[in-house]
């Protein structure tokens, strides 16, 4: 299986341009002949693109038929190319980080962040959630398993269920120096105590996060896109 890992740039409460960046690195990977594409943690809307305050936070949040998902359904549906991507998600009056599964056109699933830390917890309120748990889906022939950044932080003993596949978008802030100086490596191990093949996807967003893919195996980094620019990495698996 042929996936393709978007280290692509976002910006902040601008849909419109993140769904523009969604359709330039599908059709790349629609190209380079892969079957997936993965994006980073709350990318559809930006990972900073909530303001705490829950009517405004509402607004921003989208449900899975909401206009904005449906277009990255289409652009699935229009190139053949699945894609895995998350987004500020509202269903009735909760909101989640959540991430979404779409193939071909059909979203198969949807995971929530199971860890506090996308939030600023010590304001929020309970419309904003946590997931319940980490489930295994079945993706072209394998076990999968979705985390979240600092989920495999806070509760790894949750991801490690045996699966074959660990998809683990993130948004993270290192300076490359200090991702390179041995960063890269603990995130490595820690993918390495839930699955021995982690798919690790970070975004790119001006001074704030540096981008950065890699194809974790046991504990080792075995096929990287540098952190410092924008990009893609394809890999087998």
């Amino acid at each position: 299986m042929k996936i393709a890992l978007a280290a692509a740039r976002l910006k902040n409460r601008d849909v419109l341009y993140n769904l523009s960046q969604i359709s330039r690195y599908i059709h790349a990977a629609e190209q380079e002949g892969a079957e997936l594409i993965c994006f980073g943690e709350s990318f559809l809307q930006g990972f900073d693109c909530l303001d705490w305050e829950y009517e405004k936070d509402r607004e921003t949040a989208v449900s899975t038929d909401s206009p904005a998902f449906k277009q990255v359904c289409f652009l699935s549906e229009e190139t053949g190319v699945d894609v895995l991507f998350g987004f500020v998600e509202r269903q009735g009056e909760a909101l989640y980080s959540a991430c979404a599964l779409v193939e071909k056109g059909v979203l198969t699933h949807c995971y929530r962040r199971v860890s506090q830390g996308w939030k600023e917890y010590n304001c929020t309120d309970a419309h904003y959630q946590e997931g319940a748990a980490a489930e295994i889906f079945r993706y072209r022939g394998k076990d999968c398993l979705l985390a979240l950044c600092g989920d495999l932080w806070d509760c790894p003993e949750q991801f490690a269920q045996g699966e074959e596949l660990l998809f683990w978008p993130v948004y993270i802030s290192f300076p490359p120096e200090e991702w390179k100086g041995g960063v890269r490596e603990e995130y490595a191990r820690q993918g390495a105590k839930c699955c021995a093949k982690t798919l690790f996807v970070n975004s790119v967003a001006d001074d704030d996060a540096y981008g950065g893919a890699c194809l974790f195996e046991n504990g080792a980094v075995s096929a990287e896109l540098p952190m410092g620019k924008e990009g893609m990495l394809v890999v087998e698996v």
